[in-house]
């Protein structure tokens, strides 16, 4: 069976090197079309789940409360109502640095401090090795990630000492972020952000981020800096969610999310992806009949062979049989190429340009597109065949 479809494919070879490129071009337009769009959403998606929930956007600045004796932590926030379900916190610390390093920005580092809301709620792009969410803690050491800038590779195991305590902290890296990461943070040039896109920054400079597990672990001393999400309850009412915005406007600016951020969120994407979307249509339309066209073309080329075969006495399914193998092997050189050509895109600043990436959500794009391929061969010459006697067919080829 397999050396008959062998066969066939070097019988009708241009035929199958044509609907290889179609297949090849068709899903490097879709990966073109989907990364377009995703390249729009893809901050906004790990954002969705806070950005849409009843609650409050902190924007804190590690500043005192009440009579300025007291320096306000995360349990503090937590403890202003049992109405707050959750917070996903960002803090820092002040007192820790890296000894015995001649260089000022070395030495005092920027520490992100990220409770495990936080951390799982977004990852940045990864150089090596891994983010904060997967990993598993140690209690001998700090985990920690470094900004791409770090001399600091994955691996490395260093000491931090913290001017408080009068001690040293072992803080072992585990991964080094992308050239071009982000990072949550207030990027805003106004005092509160406008919309999803200000809630993010830029990692830049020497930056470690660890995990708020570890210090817990460990006296050090953190407070609330950058963004913090506090997620109600469900059924809050006006009265109590007034009161929890009273104590939290003693700690910094904030935001409602759903009616403010997430709203604002929502009418960027709007607008933008209502600019991309007629092409993307158009797109989509074209792979589609390209799909058809050249599935039509393969299923009459193989007409001619269930003729043969039939007439030989070969079954209907031993002739799907050798179809579908067929159709494997010349989709499976549509993908190949298709990724060559990816890879060259990649290679080059095209890819930047235009956004390209190959993701979950291209690929479930492309499968589809694949399976249209391998089936639609099988498919259009049995409907041709339940439609005409094989005599009939027989005579008109």
């Amino acid at each position: 069976m397999i050396k008959y479809s062998l066969k066939l494919l070097r019988r009708n070879l241009l035929t199958n090197i044509f609907i290889a490129l179609q297949i090849a071009v068709t899903l490097l337009m879709i990966i073109l079309s989907v990364s377009s769009v995703m390249s729009k959403i893809e901050d906004y998606l790990p954002l969705r789940k806070v950005l849409s929930s009843e609650g409050i956007c902190l924007f804190s600045s590690g500043s005192y409360i009440d009579d300025l004796s007291h320096y306000y932590s995360c349990n503090d926030i937590i403890n202003i109502s049992d109405n707050i379900e959750e917070i996903y916190s960002t803090e820092t610390t002040d007192f820790l640095m890296i000894p015995n390093t001649e260089n000022e920005d070395e030495a005092h580092p920027g520490f992100v401090v990220y409770n495990k809301n936080m951390y799982d709620l977004y990852k940045p792009q990864m150089q090596e090795g891994k983010w904060l969410s997967d990993i598993k803690g140690d209690k001998n050491y700090i985990s920690a990630v470094v900004s791409y800038s770090s001399k600091y590779n994955v691996g490395d195991t260093i000491e931090v000492y913290d001017y408080i305590d009068e001690s040293y902290y072992p803080l072992k890296i585990v991964g080094k972020t992308a050239q071009k990461a982000k990072f949550i943070t207030n990027s805003s040039i106004n005092e509160f952000a406008k919309d999803f896109r200000d809630l993010y920054g830029n990692i830049e400079g020497n930056m470690i981020f660890i995990r708020h597990d570890d210090i817990e672990l460990t006296p050090i001393s953190v407070s609330p800096q950058g963004i913090i999400f506090i997620k109600y309850k469900d059924g809050l009412s006006d009265e109590e969610a007034d009161a929890i915005k009273g104590e939290l406007f003693k700690m910094g600016g904030f935001l409602n999310l759903s009616d403010e951020l997430n709203k604002k969120s929502i009418e960027y994407l709007s607008e933008d992806i209502m600019l991309i979307l007629p092409i993307c249509i158009c797109v989509f339309i074209i792979s589609l009949i390209c799909t058809v066209a050249s599935s039509a073309i393969a299923a009459k080329s193989h007409m001619k062979t269930f003729l043969i075969t039939y007439i030989c006495g070969a079954r209907w399914k031993s002739n799907s049989l050798i179809i579908l193998i067929n159709s494997v092997i010349t989709s499976a050189a549509g993908v190949f190429t298709a990724a060559v050509g990816y890879a060259i895109l990649s290679a080059t600043d095209i890819a930047a340009y235009f956004c390209i990436e190959f993701t979950k959500y291209e690929f479930l794009f492309c499968l589809p597109v694949l399976l249209l391929n391998i089936i639609l061969p099988i498919i259009l010459p049995l409907w041709i065949i339940s439609k005409q006697t094989p005599k009939e067919l027989i005579t008109e080829e």
